[in-house]
């Protein structure tokens, strides 16, 4: 893949042609890939996405706020999408979010604020261990998987961050599908864990009383780790 250089001296159509050289190629949807490093870069070259009229990304593209700033790239609306790679200041490592209508993946962006539509399970986790003053090691493991229809990011979401780092927010649920949580606690000559399945939103209230009359007594006891665990799924 090459590298596009020159000056934004010339006429409107010069700019449009160094436009267009300036597309390196288009981006697997939710695939890092490779650009060649540019250490003298300045403007360092980040991800814009390309937008049509009702707010769909339909492509993506490498460029530079010099080059893309106006908003506009050979017609289409453009929009920046991810931030040039901290260490390199240019796309490498990048990856991007784009639609993908065949595996049921719908990207759309609004005032700046992208959008995923998919149907995908958030799993987040969290390890407590624990000494007692008898040197005794209890290892407690919380997890939680959501069912997320659809999350979100900003351009200012990616600013100092490579494309593995980058973290999306919930916004909305399937609630026909569990919430499921686990809790699993161990030492040094036992195991015990707990379960749950539930469906649909709730509250803080809504979910410890559930937990209370399942009599999940290890789930209980471990309730602030779990509400900071499920997010904003809690209403």
């Amino acid at each position: 893949m090459g590298r596009w250089w020159g000056s934004m001296s010339g006429s409107i159509q010069n700019k449009r042609v160094k436009a267009k050289i300036l597309v390196l190629s288009l981006l697997v949807s939710f695939i890092s890939i490779g650009i060649p490093q540019n250490s003298n870069a300045t403007d360092g070259a980040g991800v814009w996405a390309v937008v049509d009229s009702a707010g769909t990304v339909t492509n993506v593209v490498v460029c530079t706020q010099a080059v893309c700033g106006g908003g506009t790239i050979g017609g289409d609306r453009v929009v920046p999408q991810i931030a040039p790679n901290p260490i390199t200041n240019d796309a490498q490592g990048q990856g991007s979010f784009i639609g993908n209508e065949s595996a049921g993946i719908r990207v759309t962006e609004s005032n700046g604020v992208f959008t995923v539509h998919e149907n995908v399970r958030i799993n987040s986790s969290e390890t407590e261990v624990k000494i007692d003053d008898k040197n005794k090691t209890t290892t407690t493991i919380l997890e939680v998987s959501v069912p997320v229809t659809s999350r979100s990011f900003s351009y200012e979401d990616t600013i100092g961050k490579t494309y593995t780092e980058i973290k999306l927010k919930n916004e909305s649920y399937d609630d026909s599908k569990p919430t499921n949580i686990l809790v699993t606690k161990k030492t040094s000559n036992s195991v015990s864990s707990e379960s749950l399945s539930i469906f649909g939103r709730k509250t803080a209230s809504e979910l410890d009383i559930i937990l209370v009359e399942n009599e999940t007594n290890l789930l209980i006891s471990k309730i602030n780790v779990l509400l900071k665990l499920l997010g904003n799924w809690i209403k």
